[in-house]
This record gives structure tokens, C-alpha cells and sequence, in this order.
């Protein structure tokens, strides 16, 4: 359970940090 929630917040942080790129 706690490797599935890294796993999700690291692929939320993921695509958090494309977007910032992208809005750049």
C-alpha cells in the first residue's frame, strides 16, 4: 500500500513538473 502511494505521488509530481515546463 505505502510502494502504491509513492508510486502515485511521484507520477503526480511527474506531471506536475510537465505542465510547469510546458507552461514555461
Amino acid at each position: 500500500m505505502s510502494i502504491l502511494y509513492v508510486y502515485v505521488c511521484d507520477d503526480l509530481m511527474a506531471l506536475v513538473l510537465s505542465l510547469v515546463l510546458s507552461s514555461c
